[in-house]
């Protein structure tokens, strides 16, 4: 199995066999081909379909799930998703800043398509999930 392309997506946890507090040496070992951005107060590990921020301890404390990753949470949601399906299994989301989250549920956001995307007018319920991120809490 593809390690960028399936796994089980576990908020605060992980992303498939990739975790959170993971030391860089370990991620890179695991991955093939990949690039890495060098931020002001962090490194991006940047593959097709997974990006994995490192902190100044080298540990990983954020993993986003991008276009071609096929994995989900709790095995329904993925991208693609819409957040009305987010919803109608777990119940209300918040939107805060770019992302949306589940009140009850830590460790795990979901950001929108843009707007931009679209012929049509665009409503945030219906808009496909375009990526997933897990995160240290």
């Amino acid at each position: 199995m593809d390690i960028l392309r399936y796994g089980d997506v576990v908020p605060g946890k992980s992303i498939g066999v990739f975790q959170i507090g993971m030391k860089s040496e370990q991620l890179i070992k695991l991955l093939e081909k990949y690039q890495i951005e060098e931020r002001s107060n962090c490194k991006v590990v940047k593959t097709s379909t997974l990006w994995f921020w490192i902190d100044e301890e080298n540990k990983t404390y954020q993993i986003m799930a991008l276009d071609g990753f096929l994995g989900k949470y709790e095995e329904i949601i993925g991208l693609g998703d819409s957040i009305s399906e987010v919803e109608k299994h777990f119940g209300k989301c918040i939107h805060e800043s770019y992302v949306v989250k589940m009140p009850d549920v830590k460790g795990i956001c979901f950001e929108l398509k843009d707007v931009d995307d679209y012929d049509q007018v665009w409503d945030e319920s219906s808009a496909p999930i375009c990526s997933i991120c897990v995160y240290r809490v």
